[in-house]
C-alpha cells in the first residue's frame, strides 16, 4: 500500500471520484448499505477508479458518522465491509486506502467530536492508517477526533476537506481561509482542502486563496447539477475537469486531486493523463492572496472616461460569465416533470428551449398573445409530451414545431394542425384533433352533451385568467374548459415517525408535492418523541360520540376499536371505532393525540395509546428539517426533500 507522505514528495496524489452518484443505489437506500447487499457492485466501482489511474480510493462509508449519530443498527458492520472491499481492490494495484467520513450532526446530546471519534476508532481497529474527513461545513469537534486518531495511530495521515460555495463560505457561514488556517495551526492535520458543491473552475480560484504550508487538496464536482424528478445530471465533461485541475497541479498550488459528485472513472482517467503529461516544474509556495490582474493603462481618447470626466451620463454594463464558463459539449434542454405550472406571456414565447422541450408530468397551462410567432411551446429541437396534463394556446400564425406526443394533450397554435402520435414536423393546417383524428359525430362529452364533429382546433383561441377558463374556436364552440392553477400550500408539522405521509393519507385529495419522504428523527434528537395517552372507557365514550354520533360504543370496550390499517409510512391510515371507519388523523384529532402514528392496547378498563412524533405527518417536519440543516443541507435542498416534484425559486409577482 502506497505511503502518502513519500508519494507527495515526488508527484501529486490522485484520488478516485464519486461513489454515490456513480454507483446509483436504489432511491431511498443508503449507498453504504451496498457494502453488505451488493459487495460485488461496490468492488467493481473501486476497481474502475483504480484502472483509471487513481493512487488512492475512499471507503464507501461517507454517511457513517450520520448513521452512527442516529444509533443506526449495524453501522459498525457497514464500516467493516466498506473497509474490506476497498482494501481488496487496492491490494491489486498497491493503492492507498482512506477511511472516508462525511459530516456528523452536532447536537448537545451527541456532539460531533464524539461521533467522529467513535467512527474513526472503528476504522483504526480495522487497520486504517489514512483518514479523510470530507464535505464538512464546519470544524466542530473535528480536531478532538483527529487528536484521538493520532493517539491511536501516531503515523496516521489525516486529510480534512471542506464543502465551500463559490463565494468561499460553507453552508454554515464559515470562510474557507479561516477553516484552512485553523487546520494548519492545529499541528495534527496533515493536509487540508476543498471538495463538493463547487465546479472545477470555481474551486480552482478558491484553492489559490488558501495558502499555508500543508499540502492542499481539491475534489470538485463534475460541474453544476441539472435536477429532474428522476435523476440528477452532472454535465461537466472529463476534458474540462482534467484541464482545470491539471493547471492547479502544474502551478504547484495543490498536491492532492480527485473528484466528488458527478465524477466518473472517465473524469479520473482524463485527469490521470493530464497529470502524467505535465512538465516537471519548480513548485512555488502558494501565497495568501493571488491575482493575475495586471495594471491597466487607459488610452487618451477613451470615450467612457471622457464622458465621465465631463459629468455626462454614462452607461456601464457588467457581463458576469457563468460559474462554469466552458459550455462546450453541454446539452440544452427544458424538462417539466411535475407540479402545477401556469405561464402567461403578453409577448414572446411561453416556454422557450434552445434544445428539446420535454413534458413528462404535472399540470401545465401556458398561453401567449394571439399573434404570429408567439408560441406557447417553442423548442429548437423536439417538443415531447410523454405524461402529465398539458394545455397550451397562442400563436395565430401557427407553431410549426416538431411534436412527439405519446400522451393526450391540448395544444392550440392558431391554424396549426397537430399531427398524431409520435409524428414529427407538424405544419400549419385547417383544424384537426391533437391525435390527428376527428371524433365521430355525436361522441359523448363527460357532461352528456354532444361534441360537434367539425371546428377542430383552428381559428381564435380565447383564454381567460379567472378561476376557470374556456378555449373556443372561431365559431364560439367551447373546445376546452378547466380550472386555473392554484398556488401550492406550505404544509408543515413538528416531527415525523421516520417518514412523512402523503396528503391523500390524511385529507381528501392527494397532491404531487405532498408525498411520502424519509425524515431523520430519532428519540435522541427530538424531545418527547414518544408519548403515551391513557383514557378510561368512560372518558373514551364521552369523547368519541361527540364527534361521531353514529359510533356505537355499547357492549364491551374491548370491541370498540378494531381493524387498524397502516399506510406505507406506518401511520394509521384507518381505524374502525364503534362500527364507524375513521382516518387515523381523525381519531388523533378527537383524542388530541400528538400524532396519527400510534398503537393502542386495552387493559384494566382503559385504552393506552403509544404515539410517535408530533403532528399530522404531511409536508415538512420541523425537527427533521433542523436535523438535515445540521447535516449540511441547504434550505433549498431541505424544501425540495420534503416537497416532492418541486423547484425552489423566488416569486416576484
Amino acid at each position: 500500500m502506497k505511503d502518502i507522505r513519500e508519494l507527495l514528495q515526488t508527484r501529486p496524489l490522485l484520488f478516485d471520484g464519486a461513489m454515490g452518484t456513480y454507483y446509483k443505489a436504489a432511491p431511498g437506500v443508503e449507498c453504504e448499505q451496498a457494502n453488505l447487499t451488493d459487495p460485488a457492485g461496490v468492488l467493481a466501482v473501486h476497481r474502475e477508479y483504480l484502472a483509471a489511474g487513481a493512487d488512492a480510493v475512499k471507503t464507501n462509508t461517507f454517511s457513517l458518522p450520520r448513521l452512527a449519530a442516529a444509533h443506526t443498527p449495524g453501522w459498525e458492520q457497514l464500516a467493516q465491509a466498506g473497509w474490506q472491499l476497498a482494501v481488496q481492490a487496492a491490494e491489486e494495484t498497491g493503492a492507498a486506502v482512506f477511511a472516508d467520513l462525511g459530516p456528523a450532526p452536532d447536537t448537545e446530546a451527541v456532539p460531533a467530536g464524539q461521533v467522529y471519534t467513535a467512527v474513526a476508532k472503528q476504522f483504526a481497529a480495522l487497520g486504517a492508517r489514512n483518514f479523510l474527513f470530507e464535505t464538512l461545513s464546519s470544524d466542530a469537534g473535528l480536531l478532538d477526533a483527529v487528536g484521538a486518531i493520532k493517539a491511536e495511530v501516531p503515523d496516521a495521515f489525516v486529510l480534512v476537506s471542506f464543502a465551500v460555495l463559490p463565494d468561499g463560505y460553507t453552508r454554515e457561514g464559515m470562510y474557507c481561509k479561516d477553516l484552512a488556517r485553523r487546520m494548519q495551526e492545529s499541528g495534527i492535520v496533515d493536509a487540508v482542502g476543498l471538495n463538493c458543491v463547487s465546479a472545477p473552475g470555481a474551486m480552482r480560484t478558491l484553492a489559490k486563496q488558501l495558502g499555508g504550508t500543508l499540502p492542499l487538496s481539491v475534489m470538485p464536482n463534475a460541474g453544476y447539477p441539472v435536477v429532474t424528478r428522476t435523476q440528477v445530471k452532472y454535465q461537466g465533461r472529463p476534458e474540462y475537469f482534467a484541464r482545470e485541475l491539471g493547471r492547479l497541479a502544474a502551478e504547484g498550488t495543490v498536491q492532492i486531486l480527485g473528484g466528488c459528485c458527478g465524477t466518473t472513472p472517465a473524469h479520473i482517467a482524463a485527469l490521470r493523463a493530464e497529470l502524467d503529461s505535465l512538465p516537471v516544474v519548480e513548485k512555488t509556495a502558494p501565497t495568501e492572496e493571488f491575482s493575475t490582474v495586471k495594471e491597466q493603462t487607459v488610452e487618451n481618447e477613451d470615450a467612457f472616461l471622457r464622458k465621465l470626466n465631463a459629468g455626462e451620463k454614462v452607461i456601464a454594463i457588467e457581463l458576469d460569465s457563468p460559474r462554469n464558463a466552458d459550455l462546450t459539449g453541454y446539452s440544452y434542454e427544458l424538462n417539466i416533470f411535475g407540479g402545477t405550472i401556469t405561464a402567461h406571456s403578453d409577448s414572446g414565447d411561453g416556454f422557450d428551449s434552445n434544445g428539446d422541450l420535454t413534458i413528462s408530468g404535472g399540470y401545465v397551462t401556458v398561453w401567449t398573445a394571439n399573434t404570429a410567432d408567439n408560441e406557447p411551446l417553442d423548442a429548437d429541437g423536439t417538443v415531447t409530451v410523454s405524461g402529465g396534463t398539458v394545455l397550451a394556446a397562442g400563436g395565430s400564425g401557427g407553431m410549426g414545431m416538431s411534436l412527439a406526443a405519446a400522451q393526450p394533450c391540448v395544444i392550440f397554435g392558431g391554424t396549426t394542425e397537430m399531427p398524431g402520435e409520435n409524428v414529427q414536423n407538424g405544419q400549419p393546417g385547417a383544424g384537426g384533433q391533437p391525435n390527428g383524428k376527428e371524433p365521430p359525430s355525436g361522441e359523448e362529452r363527460p357532461d352528456g352533451e354532444d361534441r360537434p364533429a367539425q371546428g377542430g382546433f383552428g381559428g381564435a383561441s380565447l383564454l381567460t385568467q379567472n378561476n376557470s377558463f374556456t378555449i373556443a374556436n372561431s365559431d364560439g364552440a367551447a373546445l376546452y374548459t378547466g380550472e386555473a392553477a392554484y398556488n401550492a400550500s406550505f404544509v408543515f408539522f413538528s416531527s415525523a415517525d421516520g417518514s412523512t405521509q402523503g396528503a391523500g393519507d390524511v385529507w381528501m385529495n392527494d397532491l404531487p408535492y405532498l408525498q411520502k419522504v424519509d425524515s431523520p428523527e430519532t428519540e435522541e434528537l427530538v424531545p418527547n418523541y414518544y408519548s403515551v395517552a391513557t383514557f378510561t372507557a368512560a372518558e373514551f365514550k364521552s369523547l368519541v360520540p361527540a364527534a361521531k354520533p353514529d359510533a356505537d360504543l355499547s357492549g364491551s370496550p374491548e370491541g370498540w376499536i378494531r381493524d387498524i390499517v397502516r399506510n406505507d409510512s406506518d401511520y394509521v391510515a384507518s381505524v374502525t371505532v364503534g362500527g364507524v371507519k375513521l382516518r387515523g388523523n381523525d381519531l388523533r384529532t378527537i383524542l388530541s393525540l400528538r400524532s396519527p402514528s400510534f398503537t393502542v392496547e386495552y387493559k384494566d378498563n382503559a385504552f393506552t395509546f403509544h404515539v410517535t412524533g408530533y403532528g399530522h405527518g404531511v409536508g415538512m417536519s420541523q425537527y427533521g428539517a433542523n436535523i438535515l440543516a445540521k447535516q449540511g443541507l441547504s434550505a433549498e435542498e431541505i424544501v425540495q426533500h420534503y416537497f416532492s416534484n418541486t423547484t425552489v425559486g423566488y416569486y416576484d409577482g
